[in-house]
């Protein structure tokens, strides 16, 4: 909730037949009083005020010589009986004297008729849209906006005696809000935060002591002043601070009480005011931080964080797909030459032998042609011809040659066969034959148990390069 503060001398005030007397002892040194040459008249002329917002209170001095019921008219409308203010009392009290009802947020015009009194100030309720822009914000001493700290005492029956004005009129005066806060110890502190371009502490001093001072250390935004008092008489609405050179924005003020003279002095809480830097309610709510993220614009930084933890988070992303691409790429460059060697030993020792038309023609490790029907069974190699086939088979001049080592066999030529006149024993040429069966047999065992065991992949090892 937002009150703005409306004084009698402002332009919305209008009274043809009313002036302003001015003193310190009112709030902003004057009242709106009807125009006479020795206090208040017995009747007067009607007074109005025009504000936007949803209700307003009068604040002012009604005459305490007589009984008297005045009218309000509100947007003109019918006019209705203020409260009944009794008389004969011996000093006028400055105080609240109407308030009026809920209104729509928009603009009215109150009138007041009939009624002998005394123009103060005004406090208007503003809406979420009634316009704040160069309005004089009022907060009072018991708004939790202001956060106290120490032994501070809460006076909600205090009267304020001031000397007579210098018509001889003696006032009382009720703090706004009809109490304050107090503190005689030094250390005790107040702080109130604030958005807005100035700001005013009202207070009330009552019976000053006759020696020593106060000193109280006003704090704003983190830059200290101290300052020193020694009043000499009571006075309502007394301004201890003011400053009116603030940066548009939120600041924050801490009043701290640094020596009370031994707790003679009293330092005594009554208002706050200020100009707000923000055109409305609505305007600040929408603009300002939700609770839940601080008043310091914490939010921007939350997102921050959540933005650079889901960087983080992908950073770690790629740094996994690198290292994975890397280990895939190791291990295809490790298997590669093994499984190339392999490929090449196996071409090599299992050539095709002799030409496509012999019986011994081998073009695959795995498949003797010409050798049907016997098949391999799983795992197994297939076994060779009786030696009786092959002679059967070979001429007498027939002789069979093997490819010495290291020489490139051409195709299924790793055993060459030459057809021409040789030895004509027999028993010779079946020995020879049985030699080189039994070669072949043991050539491929062993590239068996190498085709075998290229089955199984090798174990894995990481060799960085």
């Amino acid at each position: 909730m937002a009150r703005i503060l409306i004084d009698n001398t402002s332009e919305r005030v209008e009274g043809p037949t009313w002036t302003s007397f001015h003193h310190e002892t009112f709030l902003g040194g004057s009242m709106f009083l009807q125009k006479t040459s020795n206090g208040f008249p017995s009747s007067v002329g009607p007074f109005s005020v025009t504000f936007n917002g949803t209700s307003i209170a009068l604040y002012g001095d009604t005459n305490s010589q007589v009984n008297q019921t005045g009218t309000v008219s509100i947007d003109g409308g019918p006019p209705f009986p203020t409260a009944t203010f009794q008389g004969l009392r011996p000093f006028s009290i400055v105080t609240q004297f109407f308030q009026s009802p809920t209104l729509p947020d928009t603009t009215h015009t109150i009138t007041v008729a009939d009624l002998v009194v005394a123009l103060d100030y005004m406090v208007v309720t503003a809406g979420n849209d009634t316009p704040l822009a160069q309005e004089t914000l009022i907060v009072d001493d018991s708004d939790p906006a202001i956060v106290y700290d120490g032994p501070w005492v809460q006076n909600s029956s205090m009267l304020v005696f001031p000397p007579a004005l210098p018509n001889g009129a003696q006032h009382e005066f009720l703090p706004f809000g009809n109490a304050t806060h107090g503190t005689n110890t030094a250390g005790a502190s107040a702080t109130f935060t604030f958005t807005g371009t100035s700001v005013t502490v009202y207070g009330v001093i009552h019976d000053p002591p006759a020696l020593g001072s106060l000193y109280v250390r006003y704090t704003m935004d983190g830059f200290p002043t101290e300052q020193r008092y020694y009043p000499t008489a009571p006075r309502p609405h007394y301004p201890w601070y003011s400053n009116t050179s603030l940066a548009t924005g939120e600041h924050t003020l801490k009043i701290e009480v640094t020596d009370t003279g031994d707790g003679d002095w009293n330092y005594t809480l009554d208002y706050i005011t200020y100009t707000p830097s923000f055109d409305s309610l609505g305007s600040k709510l929408s603009t300002s931080p939700s609770g839940t993220y601080g008043r310091h614009g914490t939010r921007p930084a939350l997102i921050g964080a959540i933005c650079g933890a889901v960087g983080g988070v992908l950073v770690l992303v790629l740094v996994g797909l690198v290292i994975f691409r890397k280990r895939v790429f190791l291990r295809t460059a490790y298997s590669r030459p093994a499984s190339v060697e392999r490929k090449d030993r196996r071409s090599s020792v299992f050539r095709a032998l002799g030409d496509s038309n012999g019986p011994l023609a081998l073009n695959d490790p795995f498949q003797i042609q010409g050798l049907q029907p016997n098949e391999r069974a799983k795992g197994q190699f297939p076994a060779l011809p009786p030696v009786s086939t092959v002679t059967n088979d070979l001429s007498d001049s027939a002789s069979v040659q093997r490819m010495p080592p290291g020489a490139a066999p051409a195709d299924s030529q790793a055993y060459r066969y030459n057809r021409g006149s040789g030895s004509t024993d027999a028993g010779a040429r079946i020995q020879r034959l049985e030699q080189i069966v039994a070669s072949v047999q043991r050539d491929l065992q062993v590239a068996g148990s190498s085709t075998m065991s290229e089955r199984q992949p090798p174990p894995y090892k990481e060799d960085l390069p």
